[in-house]
């Protein structure tokens, strides 16, 4: 009882239209703008069906992994989480939570399940809203438009990962500072350096393939001068 009571406490308080509608918006609008790239480049270009099929999916995937679920959404789990033991102690109601039969284990889990809960339902909003709009921006075949929603499961999944790990440290954070100012600056860091970690290996393992195919090619040239 007391774990889905700290559940349902925590979704009444995240329940607020105006911010929910605010970072839909946000999270939309960098692949929106990406996107419109992407439809001059398919207008420009002289693409197959197939090719178009791989072009648009491809981009689809990587804005997806890298701003929805990635940059956008570690920062909105941060910005909830970073608040919850703090405000609560700050507000005073912490310890009205304690002085209940509710366990601390039950008070951190409930907060952490109802932040994963709610930050889906936007993620999932985000990405479906996002694949509706580029079902008229591009425009894009009904058979793409049925592959880019089948891709959306899994991009959750991995937005599952993100907020778990994001929400965990944020947590831990509210319990050792006071300040929530302090405490985003801190995740602010955390983020920076996951993702720009993360985007450096990305680009340095893509510019060793390039240059071994690229180092195959020319010893390949050279044996054939040699044999002729």
């Amino acid at each position: 009882m007391g774990f889905q009571f700290i559940v349902r406490k925590t979704l009444i308080d995240l329940a607020s239209s105006k911010r929910v509608l605010g970072l839909v918006v946000v999270g939309i609008l960098v692949p929106v703008i990406v996107a419109l790239g992407w439809r001059s480049t398919l207008g420009d270009g002289d693409f197959s069906l197939a090719m178009e099929e791989y072009y648009v999916i491809s981009n689809f995937l990587t804005i997806s992994f890298i701003w929805i679920a990635g940059l956008f959404l570690a920062f909105v789990v941060s910005t909830y989480a970073a608040g919850f033991i703090a405000k609560e102690s700050t507000d005073g109601t912490l310890l009205l939570l304690v002085s209940k039969p509710i366990s601390r284990r039950q008070i951190v889990l409930g907060k952490l399940m109802a932040l994963t809960i709610h930050v889906l339902l936007i993620e999932a909003i985000t990405l479906l809203l996002f694949t509706a709009l580029l079902r008229f921006m591009l425009p894009i075949e009904t058979g793409l438009f049925i592959n880019l929603l089948v891709t959306i499961p899994g991009i959750l999944l991995y937005s599952l990962l993100v907020i778990l790990v994001f929400g965990a440290i944020s947590m831990c954070l509210s319990t050792l500072l006071q300040s929530q100012i302090k405490i985003m600056v801190s995740v602010a860091v955390i983020i920076a350096l996951v993702f720009g970690l993360s985007f450096t290996s990305t680009a340095f393992s893509e510019g060793s393939s390039d240059d071994k195919s690229t180092c195959t090619s020319r010893t390949r040239v050279v044996m054939k001068s040699r044999i002729q």
